[in-house]
């Protein structure tokens, strides 16, 4: 069945597979890096709202999305059988796109994604090509298969959270070792939330041989473990006195 576009509004399955709902999380993390040396005040003033670089965050925001986006797709691509179990994700599992097409997609996003990371720094070159080898390529390809590996997982997730953050942070800040603390109520809170996201998709991962940390250890474990990660995010916050 040829389920190719043929139409404008159709077109847009090629912004809307980008999942950019996702992209959200994403930039609150890396803006919570960005602006890390006014983590002790709960508000901006006007001025500093006047003095506030927006080309500069507009580029990391770009940046940031197409590399996002481009880890997405290439999920998708690995995860066609479980998302049909999953009943999610239609655009690509159920082929309302090509494979040629998407995979086209991506190259298109890494491409300028890496183009703008350069326009910024080399540290944030450098930070952009981490993120998208380990949520594009380590995360879904073999021989690694992190996200069908319960500690691998759980380890890209949480470095997922902890990379979005370090890309804000090291574009305001000389890098250095505060990150690892300025960083760890993120790193909890993100891991939560990845904790949270594995739930609706016990089921189909089951049915796939997925083994996540909700379907070895069931779903009251892992609202338990999530819940616990998300108290010690918050009060890591409180005592960094992260506002």
């Amino acid at each position: 069945m040829n389920l190719e576009p043929k139409s404008i509004t159709s077109y847009l399955d090629y912004f809307f597979v980008l999942r950019p709902m996702l992209f959200y999380p994403g930039w609150i993390t890396l803006l919570a890096g960005y602006f890390i040396a006014d983590k002790n005040k709960i508000y901006f003033n006007i001025n500093k709202i006047i003095e506030i670089n927006y080309s500069e965050i507009g580029l990391l925001l770009l940046m940031f999305a197409t590399s996002m986006g481009a880890s997405f797709l290439l999920n998708q691509l690995k995860d066609i059988k479980s998302d049909l179990h999953n009943n999610k994700l239609f655009i690509v599992s159920k082929g309302y796109l090509t494979k040629k097409n998407v995979n086209l997609e991506i190259i298109v996003l890494v491409i300028i994604s890496m183009i703008v990371s350069f326009y910024i720094s080399f540290n944030i070159v450098v930070l952009n090509l981490l993120f998208i080898l380990l949520t594009g390529y380590l995360y879904n390809f073999n021989p690694f298969v992190l996200k069908d590996k319960p500690i691998g997982s759980l380890i890209a997730n949480a470095l997922m959270g902890a990379l979005a953050f370090a890309l804000g942070w090291a574009t305001t800040n000389p890098v250095g070792w505060k990150i690892v603390v300025d960083v760890l109520p993120y790193l909890f809170l993100n891991t939560a939330l990845y904790f949270y996201t594995t739930l609706p998709d016990i089921k189909g991962d089951q049915e796939t041989k997925k083994n996540t940390i909700a379907v070895i250890y069931g779903l009251k474990f892992t609202i338990n473990l999530a819940f616990v990660l998300y108290l010690v995010g918050l009060i890591s916050a409180i005592v960094f006195k992260d506002y």
